[in-house]
């Protein structure tokens, strides 16, 4: 958050989801996507996010086309609200 705020307008964030939670034994879709959406929460204001997993790739099976169909849901700009 405080890097995005210091700097956000001039950096661009690739990765953040974080993958001790999306790579975590047992970790449900759900949990997941509420990662995703936190980051895109976070991160995303004003653009300048990737978003996917911060290893850039998950080894559970699975994962990467969760984040990937999360972040176009609920990554569209033009559906995002901030205050």
């Amino acid at each position: 958050k405080t890097i995005k705020a210091e700097y956000g307008d001039r950096l661009v964030f690739a990765g953040a989801v974080d993958a001790q939670v999306t790579d975590r034994a047992g970790a449900t879709e759900e949990e997941i996507r509420a990662e995703v959406r936190r980051v895109i929460d976070t991160l995303g204001k004003g653009g300048g996010l990737l978003c996917s997993s911060a290893v850039m790739f998950s080894t559970v099976p699975g994962v990467d086309g969760i984040i990937d169909d999360e972040g176009r849901k609920y990554g569209d700009y033009s559906k995002l609200k901030f205050a």
